[in-house]
């Protein structure tokens, strides 16, 4: 029974009322790039990606035929990735209009190649791949599962696995990562990224090392040398952003998932 339910004790007499505050996990070894507050990712309120949810994609996500919604290219669809406020959300990857990432992957190898390497590559694991080089943009839709309405993010931490690769002549990275709707991107102190930094027009980039590492074990609880090739952008108050991909060699993936554990200790 508390104390201020004594008898002849009212609460603004004889009572003080006690807060609690809890203090979000710090963010460690990392190196934040962006003027937004990247700590966050670290609050109870940000989300993450789920281990197991339904995945499905449109043959037009590598042929580029028409999915009946008026998205030509295609979608993926992953089916209660987010549970907010004990509703499903679910994510929606569609080829952004204007992208030419159905044209630049046409040919058999590009169909093939995409084929095995959209969609998910693991459990919990969302990937994205080209055997083509080029720029291609994708939006990332979020809704609810229950009405399809817009589910907006308090915050949602995206980390980028394996952005990795080997010199170019050029100097270019294999693989680099834009979206000019993040706050931010945090990196770890020791990190093999070659560039990470915000643009002048404001985007957060990501440019890709120029040493391969394996593929994470754990993509909850990264390995050091992992966590030098992974990079989390911070998307605060959103239901869609989009994320634009660069690809110098061939045959490459984008892995990704909902998750601050490479930037916050829990």
């Amino acid at each position: 029974m508390s104390p201020c339910l004594g008898r002849g004790c009212k609460k603004d007499q004889c009572c003080t009322e006690v807060t609690t505050t809890t203090t979000p996990p710090p963010i460690v070894d990392s190196v934040i790039v962006g003027a937004g507050n990247i700590t966050d990712m670290c609050a109870d309120y940000a989300v993450g990606f789920r281990s197991e949810f339904a995945f499905s994609k449109t043959k037009a996500t590598i042929r580029g035929q028409s999915d009946g919604l008026g998205m030509t290219g295609g979608w993926q669809l992953y089916d209660c990735i987010i549970m907010m406020n004990d509703r499903c959300v679910n994510l929606k990857i569609t080829n952004a209009v204007g992208s030419t990432y159905v044209t630049r992957n046409a040919n058999r190898q590009g169909k093939a190649f995409n084929d095995r390497y959209n969609g998910e590559m693991e459990d919990g694991i969302v990937s994205v791949g080209s055997e083509a080089t080029g720029s291609f943009k994708f939006d990332f839709t979020f809704t609810f599962k229950d009405d399809n309405t817009a589910a907006v993010l308090p915050y949602l931490p995206l980390t980028f696995y394996d952005l990795d690769g080997k010199p170019l002549r050029s100097g270019k990275s294999y693989e680099v990562a834009k979206t000019c709707e993040a706050e931010g991107v945090v990196v770890d102190k020791t990190t093999m990224i070659s560039k990470s930094y915000m643009d002048t027009a404001g985007c957060a980039v990501v440019e890709g090392g120029k040493q391969e590492v394996p593929i994470p074990k754990d993509w909850t609880h990264l390995a050091s040398l992992q966590k030098r090739a992974a990079a989390t952008f911070g998307f605060k108050g959103l239901s869609k952003f989009s994320m634009e991909y660069t690809l110098n060699f061939r045959h490459r993936v984008f892995v990704m998932k909902g998750n601050r554990a490479m930037a916050c200790v829990d």
